[in-house]
C-alpha cells in the first residue's frame, strides 16, 4: 500500500504525529501495538490538558480514535524492516505486509524507568 506518511509507533507521540499530518489531508499509516506504549496500564495525573487523574489505556484510545478521525489507518503490527528507495520508503511489518511512504516519523517512545528514590 502506499501512504504519504509512515509513523513508527503507538504512543503519545505518534498519535500527536499522526493526527498533524492528517489534518493536513496527507494519507498516514500508524504502526505499531498500542499495549506497547509506556502508557498503557498507567494512571495518569500530570498530561497537560488533562485534569485529574486519567487511565493511560483512555487517553490512548481517545488519541487513537481522533487520528482516526482524521483519517489515519492502523496497522497493529510492529515494523521489522524499512529500506530507503531514493526518495521514498519502504516499511515492512511483522505480518510481511509493505507500505511504500513518502516520509517517516519514528516515535517509538521510552522504557519506564523508576526515578530510584524511595516513595
Amino acid at each position: 500500500m502506499e501512504f504519504d506518511v509512515a509513523i513508527i509507533g503507538t504512543g503519545p507521540a505518534g498519535l500527536q504525529a499522526a493526527i498533524h499530518a492528517a489534518r493536513k489531508k496527507v494519507s498516514v499509516v500508524v504502526l505499531g501495538k498500542v499495549v506497547n506504549s509506556a502508557m498503557t496500564g498507567t494512571h495518569v495525573e500530570n498530561y497537560f490538558g488533562v485534569p485529574g487523574v486519567k487511565d493511560g489505556d483512555g487517553i490512548l484510545a481517545d488519541g487513537i480514535a481522533q487520528a482516526k478521525g482524521f483519517g489515519c489507518t492502523f496497522v497493529e503490527y510492529n515494523v521489522t524492516a524499512a529500506e530507503d528507495l531514493g526518495g521514498r520508503f519502504l516499511i515492512t511489518a511483522e505480518d510481511d505486509s509493505t507500505y511504500e511512504v513518502k516520509s517517516v516519523v519514528i516515535a517509538t517512545g521510552v522504557s519506564r524507568k523508576t526515578l530510584g528514590v524511595p516513595g
